[in-house]
């Protein structure tokens, strides 16, 4: 008999045929991560390193690729156990949706703080120079304690767009924009210097300025005294203000300044050491204001063009004439004096023909402080004559400015007060 033992085993030719199991290229990532969701995120991450230096924005590149990594980020997991619970994603995308909408300028700011807004200079991207501008008035507002600046990435095509944009958001003191050669200031001349102690606007006032294209004059500063029926309306800041880039240092400086000269009081309040009784609190207010249009206007150097140092000049003035008008049923001589001075500074600096929409507020402004400071014939016969100036300047469009609309007011309000006769005029050598 055979040995049953000792035979030979016997194959199974099944297991033959079955192929031998290797292990993945990508080993154990393959078991948690699906590989192509890995190659589409490190593919959205070379495209946010790598675009900007093509010229795309780095914001608006996150805010197109965030959402497209929500999703990778949803799939990338192999097992369901390891994804992002989906409540997590839909409030990611809400905040997405609010960031997006934000900077570019379709929202409120709830996160900005009052201070300058840069805006994007054009519709396709921004250069190297822009970039460096928006970071050096932040070193300089940091080593100063001067109002930030923002982005707003969002193009103005016209500087209406940009004042409308201003007037819904409270927060911005001025948008800038432009270039490197040339930065634009586009400002709301409506809210820069809220006047509290407004008084009662007769309707023969509210009539001539709606005449002279005023509908929101009571928007502006007004000062009236007790013993002349007629207001007088005072300007602020221009529409718009052109600042040189070259050298970069000046416009720089002469921004950040000008911006805590625009500062509103809330805002200044953070800014004092010591407790200030409420008497005082509105002079010593104004006295920081006027500090810093001083610094913006006190900037030497080669300048392109001496006008934007008018601007800060003309609005330290206005601050000084309203001081004249603190005390009730009082004027203080001394300050309708110091903002004459400065007034004529300002307009020494503007030319009518190179800016009319700044030369026309200083005239505007030192008519009416000629006026209530006045009182001889020569004084008012001489606040007619910067009145006239201011009336007749235009915008290349041939659209009067803001400067002459004013002052077609206060024209009407000295003609109406009879302090001006035309005999006056026509005897009084000024």
């Amino acid at each position: 008999m055979k040995n049953v033992s000792n035979a030979a085993p016997v194959k199974d030719e099944a297991s033959e045929l079955q192929p031998i199991r290797s292990t993945p290229a990508w080993g154990p990532v393959s078991k948690y991560l699906k590989p192509r969701w890995v190659f589409l995120l490190l593919a959205l991450l070379l495209c946010l390193m790598i675009l900007p230096s093509y010229g795309f924005l780095r914001e608006d590149l996150q805010t197109v690729l965030f959402p497209l990594m929500l999703i990778v980020l949803l799939k990338l997991p192999n097992s369901t156990s390891l994804r992002p619970p989906r409540a997590v994603i839909v409030l990611a995308l809400t905040f997405w949706m609010l960031g997006a909408l934000h900077v570019r300028a379709y929202a409120p700011s709830l996160i900005n703080g009052h201070g300058v807004y840069l805006s994007r200079v054009n519709s396709a991207g921004e250069s190297p120079e822009d970039r460096e501008l928006y970071r050096r008035l932040n070193e300089i507002a940091r080593l100063n304690d001067l109002p930030s600046t923002y982005l707003v990435q969002q193009h103005f095509s016209s500087d209406d767009e940009a004042r409308s944009w201003l007037e819904s958001h409270d927060e911005a003191l001025f948008v800038a924009t432009g270039s490197s050669e040339w930065v634009r200031v586009i400002m709301d001349p409506e809210r820069i210097i809220p006047f509290s102690t407004k008084p009662d606007l007769p309707e023969f006032f509210t009539k001539a300025a709606k005449r002279a294209g005023l509908p929101r004059v009571d928007a502006l500063p007004i000062v009236r005294t007790p013993w002349l029926e007629e207001p007088f309306v005072l300007g602020t800041v221009p529409e718009y203000l052109q600042v040189p880039g070259r050298p970069p240092e000046l416009g720089q400086h002469f921004l950040a300044w000008f911006a805590e000269g625009l500062q509103r009081d809330p805002q200044l309040k953070e800014q004092l050491s010591e407790p200030v009784a409420e008497s005082e609190m509105t002079e010593q207010l104004r006295g920081m204001k006027k500090a810093a249009l001083f610094a913006a206007a006190g900037i030497e150097g080669k300048w392109l063009t001496s006008t934007p140092l008018g601007v800060p000049l003309s609005l330290a003035a206005t601050h000084e004439l309203l001081s004249a008008f603190d005390l009730p049923g009082i004027l203080q001589e001394k300050a309708l004096h110091c903002a004459q001075v400065s007034f004529n500074h300002s307009a020494a600096v503007a030319r009518d023909d190179d800016v009319p929409h700044i030369a026309a507020i200083a005239f505007n402004n030192i008519a009416v402080a000629r006026i209530y400071a006045g009182y001889r014939d020569s004084d008012f016969a001489r606040a007619h004559h910067w009145l006239s100036a201011a009336a007749g300047m235009h915008n290349r469009d041939g659209s009067p400015v803001l400067g002459a609309k004013l002052a077609l007011v206060n024209l009407e309000m000295l003609w109406r007060s009879g302090l001006i006769t035309p005999h006056m005029l026509h005897n009084t050598a000024y």
